[in-house]
C-alpha cells in the first residue's frame, strides 16, 4: 500500500470527526492559569488542562512548552504527557501534516513524531503519518519517526524501513537506528540493506510479526542495550573493547580523566595499565580504526574542570586524528567528576547525533551532583534532539587495593538510566 493510499485511508473516517472536535480560547485561559501559578503542582495541572481540550491549539502550545528550555523539565514532561494524551482526529492529521514538512522547525518536527507514535500504539493506522517524516534531512526527526514505527509491527511499518535501509542517505546514525528497529520488529539480525531486501522479499506475503516484545538481536557491532564485561580484553581492534561498532558519523567522546582513573587494571594481554590508560588506549583505537574522511568527531575530557579538545566537530581526517590522539594520550589522572559540565557542553555541539560517555565516579563537582537533576538536564537538552547517548560505566580493577571508595549499585543504576532515557547503550567494565 502506498503511503498516498494508506493517509487517503486514515482521511475518510478522521474528517468526518474532526468536524465535531469543539475549539475554545485555550491558549489564552492557559496563559493566565501558568502565570497565576505559584509552584509546579499548578503549572502541571494548568497544562493537563490545556491537553483536554483536544484541539489543534492546545497541541501546538503543549509541543511548545515540552521544547521551552526556559521551562523546568517535570514541567516539559507534564506537556509532554499531556500531548500525547490528545486524540482529537484534527490533532493527529495536523501532526502528520507538519512531520511531513509543513512546520519547518525540526526540534517541533521531532516532538510531534513522538506523538504520532504514541497515537500509533491505540491505532495502529495512525503510524502511516509518520512515513513522510522518512524523507526528512534531521537526524533528530529521523530517530523519532523511526522509533515511532517500530511501535507498530505491521508489514507496511517493515516495508517502510527495509526501503530506509536501502537509500544511499541512511548511513551512519540513521542506518544504526534503522537496523536496530527492524530488528526489534521482525526477530531478524541481517546487516546490510541487501540482505534484509531479499529475506522480505520472499517473508512478506504471509509475515507476521513474532509475538512478545523481546529486545532486539544482538550483533556483534552491536551488542544489545545493556552489556557486563568481566574480563578485559586488551585495548586494542579499533576500541570495539569499549566503543563497539561507531556507527555515528557525527560523534562525541566525554571521557572522564579524574584521579580515581589511576586505579590499575588487569587487561587481556597480561599487561596492568590504569584505568585512564587502557581507555585512552581503546579511544586511540576507535579513532585512528573506525574513523573516516566522511566522520566528524570531537572529544571532552572532564575532572574537576572540563576539558575538550576542539570547540566543535572536526573532520576525521589524518591530520586531525593525529592531532587527536596526541592530545588523548597527553591526559592524566587528577582532579573531582564534574558530570554535569561535561554533559553540558557536549549538548551545545548543535550536529552531534551520539554521545559516547565513559565514567568511573559519582558527580562531585560541577553545577548539580545530584544524578536524578543531572537526568532531567540531559533531558531537556536532548528535547527534540534525540542524540543518543551511550553509557560506558569503567569500573574494572580494585578501586579499595588504591584507596577509592566506590559504589557500584549507584553508579550503574544512574548511568544505565542515562544511556535508556537516551536512547543508547549502557555498558559496564568490572
Amino acid at each position: 500500500m502506498s503511503r498516498q493510499t494508506c493517509r487517503a485511508a486514515l482521511l475518510a473516517p478522521l474528517l468526518c470527526l474532526a468536524a465535531l472536535t469543539a475549539r475554545a480560547d485555550e491558549a489564552g485561559e492557559f496563559k493566565k492559569a501558568w502565570a497565576r501559578a505559584q509552584d509546579a503542582d499548578a503549572r502541571h495541572a494548568a497544562l493537563r488542562r490545556l491537553g483536554q481540550a483536544q484541539t489543534v491549539d492546545a497541541a501546538r502550545l503543549l509541543a511548545r512548552v515540552a521544547l521551552d528550555g526556559q521551562v523546568e523539565w517535570p514541567s516539559r514532561e507534564v506537556a509532554v504527557e499531556a500531548l500525547c494524551g490528545i486524540s482529537a482526529p484534527a490533532v493527529v492529521l495536523w501532526a502528520g501534516d507538519a512531520v511531513a514538512g509543513k512546520e519547518k522547525d525540526p526540534l517541533l518536527r521531532a516532538v510531534l513524531c513522538d506523538y504520532l507514535g504514541a497515537r500509533a500504539t491505540a491505532d495502529p493506522q495512525v503510524a502511516s503519518l509518520l512515513l513522510r517524516a522518512l524523507d526528512d534531512e534531521h537526524t533528530g526527526v529521523l530517530a523519532a519517526a523511526i522509533r515511532g514505527l517500530a511501535r507498530t509491527r505491521t508489514p507496511v511499518t517493515v516495508d517502510a524501513l527495509v526501503r530506509l535501509l536501502g537509500r544511499p542517505t541512511a548511513a551512519g546514525r540513521v542506518r544504526g537506528d534503522c537496523l536496530r528497529a527492524l530488528r526489534g520488529l521482525t526477530g531478524e539480525a541481517f546487516g546490510s540493506p541487501e540482505e534484509w531486501r531479499a529475506w522480505w522479499a520472499a517473508a512478506r506475503e504471509g509475515w507476521t510479526p513474532p509475538s512478545g516484545d523481546a529486545p532486539p538481536r544482538p550483533t556483534a557491532d552491536d551488542p544489545g542495550a545493556h552489556r557486563t564485561v568481566t574480563r578485559l580484553a586488551a585495548p586494542v581492534d579499533a576500541g570495539r573493547t569499549i566503543y563497539g561498532g561507531v556507527e555515528s558519523r557525527a560523534v562525541l567522546f566525554v571521557v572522564d580523566f579524574s584521579y580515581s582513573m589511576h586505579v590499575k587494571v588487569l587487561a587481556g594481554d597480561g599487561t596492568s595499565p590504569t584505568r585512564l590508560d587502557y581507555v585512552k588506549e581503546a579511544l586511540v583505537g576507535a579513532i585512528e580504526g573506525q574513523l573516516g574522511d566522511d566522520h566528524q568527531f570531537n572529544i571532552i575530557g572532564f575532572s574537576s574542570e572540563v576539558r575538550p579538545w576542539k570547540r566543535k566537530l572536526t573532520k576525521a581526517n589524518a591530520a586531525g586524528k593525529r592531532d587527536a590522539v596526541r592530545w588523548v594520550r597527553a591526559l592524566r589522572p587528577e582532579g573531582e567528576t564534574n558530570i554535569h559540565d561535561a554533559l553540558e557542553l557536549a549538548f551545545q555541539h548543535p550536529d552531534v547525533d551520539t554521545i559516547y560517555f565513559l565514567t568511573d565516579g559519582m558527580p562531585n563537582q560541577g553545577r548539580t551532583t545530584i544524578t536524578d537533576e543531572i537526568l532531567g538536564a540531559v533531558r531537556g537538552w536532548n528535547a527534540g534532539r534525540n542524540v543518543r547517548v551511550c553509557a560506558i560505566a569503567f569500573l574494572a580493577g580494585d578501586a579499595a587495593a588504591f584507596n577509592v571508595v566506590e559504589n557500584k549499585d549507584m553508579q550503574v543504576r544512574w548511568l544505565r538510566a542515562l544511556a535508556e532515557q537516551n536512547g543508547g547503550t549502557f555498558t559496564l567494565f568490572e
